[in-house]
């Protein structure tokens, strides 16, 4: 009897005369001893426009009446020059896209060929163009009733296997046009917003489709991102560029391409830009002076080697 009570005794005053942290344990096995990890998190909203995430390390670029591979880890550098020929002539580029197919399509401006209007043609394996087929495309655009040239960039929509062009008329009003690769026939859409801002008449230069089908316009002069209602050529979404110098806004050239992340990688003026299109945000990460970009995935896209 006696030694049932010495234990109840000893077992009940064991944890004072133990360290706290053995009493602690003695009490709770699950309770252990060490500092505390504290984990920096970035809003997922916020994205770091001064990496290449997702560009490959060379993409397409047309700049005159040539094609280049543009390098982006080497400030832009250009290699690779190929001119495509025009009925023994050359022809200069506004925009450029490849299809499903891998065909690459260049438009040229109203003041090319013979006669002179906008023309969209492909270009083949030994760098002539060839015409898009017969119908309206053949004479895209100034037998219209707009009497639109084309001077911006255009874009490949891989579900409508549907080209689209930035245009604009005699009067400065810019419009989309659509046309399709299955049938030849043209639509037009707008016209775009005639102004976005105090910077002066917009400048429609730059068009590109991203992997989920939306459409994107940026008017260069403006600095202002559009995402575009496909059907209608109507403003889903504004985005101010954010970012960059006056000084990248001096010219009015552009073209640009979606990264397999969904960056945009864009030649604004005379600079290669990087923008998140969910925020405007944008950095300068080279030389630029494009009128048509294309960024591919993998190692940069390959033109009919």
């Amino acid at each position: 009897m006696k030694l049932k009570i010495a234990l109840a005794i000893l077992a009940f005053a064991l944890p004072v005369f133990l360290p706290p942290c053995a009493a602690a344990q003695s009490r709770d096995k699950k309770i252990t001893a060490g500092p505390a990890k504290i984990e920096a998190k970035v809003p997922p909203h916020v994205r770091n426009v001064t990496a290449m995430e997702g560009v490959p390390p060379s993409v397409l670029g047309a700049s005159g009446n040539s094609l280049y591979d543009v390098s982006t880890v080497s400030n832009g550098a250009r290699s690779n020059q190929r001119t495509p020929s025009l009925s023994g002539g050359t022809a200069s580029f506004v925009g450029i896209a490849f299809d499903l197919n891998n065909t690459l399509y260049g438009i040229t401006p109203a003041s090319q060929g013979n006669p002179s209007v906008s023309r969209i043609f492909s270009i083949g394996p030994n760098y002539s163009y060839s015409t898009l087929g017969a119908g309206p495309a053949l004479k895209l655009l100034n037998n219209t009733p707009f009497g639109l040239t084309a001077e911006g960039d255009i874009a490949f929509h891989k579900s409508s296997n549907t080209l689209y062009a930035l245009c604009r008329d005699n009067s400065g009003v810019w419009q989309l046009a659509t046309i399709s690769l299955s049938t030849g026939t043209v639509e037009f859409k707008g016209p775009l917003p005639p102004t976005a801002g105090t910077y002066g008449p917009p400048a429609y230069h730059a068009l590109a489709v991203n992997a989920s089908g939306n459409l994107y316009a940026l008017d260069t002069n403006n600095r202002v991102l559009y995402k575009l209602n496909r059907a209608d050529a109507s403003v889903l979404e504004v985005k101010a560029l954010t970012g960059l110098p006056t000084s990248v806004f001096s010219a009015t050239t552009g073209g640009m391409g979606f990264s397999s992340s969904g960056m945009l990688l864009a030649s604004v003026g005379n600079s290669l830009v990087l923008i998140d299109p969910s925020t405007g945000v944008s950095n300068v990460v080279g030389t630029g002076g494009f009128s048509g970009l294309i960024v591919s995935g993998g190692s940069g896209p390959v033109i009919h080697q």
